[in-house]
């Protein structure tokens, strides 16, 4: 709706040239994220019973930030914010969902996703 574009991809792709990454999420098929002139994708895990979804893509955005933050390449972003989103809607409640980055980082080793190169790194 913003950009008047048709598709998901020239949407993406017209965003990206007013911000540095943009990413749209597709709820239960995962995310495709645009910028610096590539777009990636990653779809989830398949959930059978999803419990809650209510501030899944909060935990997305979260862990996206989380990931750049850590000097992860822009696909490995989107993966790790696919994987915290899809964790997060096995349990009741937003805040039920937001698994500690220990859970996190089990979870993509489960999927063999590349850990960010400062993960585990926090101090706060």
């Amino acid at each position: 709706m913003l950009t008047g574009e048709t598709t998901i991809e020239d949407a993406g792709a017209r965003l990206a040239m007013l911000a540095e990454t943009v990413v749209v999420t597709l709820a239960h098929e995962g995310a495709v994220s645009f910028g610096f002139g590539r777009s990636d994708a990653f779809a989830c895990e398949p959930i059978a019973n999803p419990v809650d979804t209510t501030g899944a893509g909060d935990l997305l955005t979260g862990a996206y930030i989380w990931a750049d933050f850590r000097g992860a390449e822009q696909a490995d972003c989107l993966r790790w914010a696919v994987l915290y989103a899809t964790l997060a809607v096995d349990t009741p409640t937003g805040i039920g969902g937001a698994v500690t980055e220990a859970e996190l980082m089990r979870a993509g080793n489960a999927l063999d996703l590349v850990p960010p190169p400062l993960a585990g790194t926090y101090s706060g």
